[in-house]
């Protein structure tokens, strides 16, 4: 496995860049895997020409659509899921870097007044969803809004 340094997602005006890699507003398959080169990633088995990737080491996902050969979304882990048992699509582990949404850094899971002011920043071509736990956010997810843009 690739030593990362910088354990660093940052999305911005310039689009999305992971461990000093830029993807940009719009990633392929291609991307994350040279983002990733030296993970191991794991391939949950496609279902109609979409396929969900994990490098569980990271404690990331996204989803892939075969066909169009573009990344729709990139899921950040902090924390494993109370309100669920764990499947064979979440990632074995959690991810222990910095995430800067505009402005603001976060690390590990954190909590909702923070959610409520990254939930307000805006970036054109990305929107930022995050999953709630009991008292927590437990996962931050970037989607590609001009990639959702393709299936239309």
């Amino acid at each position: 496995m690739k030593e990362r340094k910088d354990k660093e997602i940052i999305a911005n005006s310039n689009g999305v860049t992971i461990f000093d890699f830029p993807l940009g507003f719009t990633p392929t398959e291609r991307d994350l895997e040279l983002a990733f080169e030296g993970e191991t990633i794991r391939n949950i088995p496609p279902l109609n020409n979409r396929q969900l990737k994990i490098c569980d080491a990271q404690g990331l996902s996204w989803l892939v659509d075969l066909k169009l050969d573009v990344v729709f979304w990139l899921e950040v882990s902090f924390a494993s899921s109370y309100d669920k048992k764990p499947t064979d699509h979440d990632p074995t582990e959690v991810f222990k870097g910095k995430v800067r949404i505009g402005q603001y850094t976060v690390q590990g899971p954190f909590l909702f007044p923070i959610a409520e002011v990254i939930r307000k920043v805006e970036i054109p071509g990305l929107s930022v969803m995050m999953v709630p736990g009991k008292k927590q956010i437990h996962s931050l997810t970037i989607n590609f809004k001009n990639n959702e843009t393709k299936l239309r």
